[in-house]
């Protein structure tokens, strides 16, 4: 048969099955059946049939199925009736084919396609990256499993090009991190970085790879004390990002502060001169290269209002460090470290008019 009449035969093939909707159900049990299999063979069962499907099996099958509560077909039964019928010319495998508009593939090669793709595509991803710690991060997640490899993989199946492009803004996050002392705000750097100050939004995918990353670079054996919300804060912090600068603060007194240069901060110093208490933004405390205490102890306060009494009754007669701090994790976080650099410390917790207070031995 020339090329031509077995391709419009095929057509008045699909055409007859397609206008017997039976035979998807049919159809596609014997799909999974070579995928199983890796070759045309084995039984199929249908049940549920309506009385029109049962109909139509049975037309084609020269078999009355109406009694029937299942209805099973062997793929050699269905070849032989359609050698028999005006398709003869068409196999089984051939209808299979054409049907679903590809070839049948057995499902060891094809898992082994998906995964020939897969490699294909995080080879590409990492390109140019190979040496850099996003690339090395990435090679030794997809090869251990790792923490990030399921968020790998399910974006992977679900939208493997916006993957591609957080994957290339993550690795030239890390690559292009500022240094300590230039603490920068995530938005300001997310936006000279993609454009979008909101592309390391708390919770995007973009933010949990980069904070991933970050923690295999930054995290510390201390950090396992602290909350999730305080470690993610410190690993950013020691990173070079800040969260925010401005609207998290602290209050302090009674300290003394040194730039990262080793010049003294002038406006800290006045503050101590004049025994006056001051409230420290983050994006203060990140110019920080070392602080200083007068006293062995310092308190540390929940209420600010408590603070204020302390500061208050007892400043005329010592000069302790005292700090109140509205998010306590400012003060383990950003001023400790700085204190730590000379002395060590051991926290006391005491109950003060209902509110907490840390005493600070030096």
């Amino acid at each position: 048969m020339k090329a031509e009449e077995k391709q419009k035969l095929m057509q008045e093939c699909l055409q007859y099955f397609r206008e017997r909707p039976v035979y998807e159900k049919v159809f596609q049990k014997m799909r999974g059946k070579y995928e199983s299999l890796g070759h045309i063979g084995g039984k199929v069962v249908l049940t549920g049939l309506s009385l029109q499907d049962k109909s139509q099996l049975g037309g084609f099958l020269q078999k009355d199925y109406t009694e029937n509560q299942s209805v099973t077909i062997s793929a050699e039964a269905f070849e032989i009736c359609l050698s028999k019928s005006r398709f003869s010319d068409i196999s089984l495998e051939e209808l299979l084919d054409a049907y679903f508009g590809k070839k049948l593939t057995v499902k060891k090669e094809e898992r082994r396609k998906k995964q020939e793709e897969r490699d294909a595509f995080f080879a590409e991803v990492q390109s140019g990256y190979e040496d850099t710690t996003g690339g090395r991060w990435i090679q030794n997640t997809l090869k251990e499993h790792t923490t990030g490899y399921e968020i790998l993989q399910q974006q992977y199946n679900s939208a493997p090009e916006i993957l591609r492009e957080i994957l290339k803004y993550v690795f030239e996050a890390v690559k292009q991190l500022p240094r300590m002392e230039e603490k920068e705000l995530l938005p300001v750097f997310a936006a000279k970085l993609t454009g979008d100050p909101h592309y390391f939004d708390a919770s995007t995918v973009a933010e949990r790879l980069l904070f991933i990353i970050l923690s295999a670079c930054w995290q510390e054996t201390k950090d396992r004390e602290l909350s999730e919300a305080e470690r993610k804060y410190q690993i950013f912090y020691r990173a070079g990002i800040l969260k925010d600068d401005l609207s998290n603060d602290t209050l302090v007194y009674g300290i003394r502060a040194w730039k990262h240069n080793g010049n003294l901060h002038k406006g800290i110093e006045g503050f101590f001169q004049e025994r006056e208490p001051v409230r420290l933004t983050l994006r203060t405390i990140g110019t920080f290269g070392g602080v200083h205490a007068e006293r062995e102890k310092i308190y540390l306060f929940e209420n600010p209002a408590v603070f204020s009494v302390f500061v208050k009754n007892y400043s005329p007669h010592s000069t302790r460090f005292l700090c109140s701090t509205i998010m306590l994790v400012l003060y383990k976080i950003h001023l400790s470290p700085n204190l730590v650099r000379s002395v060590s410390f051991a926290f006391t917790h005491l109950s003060y008019c209902t509110c907490e207070i840390w005493i600070i031995c030096m």
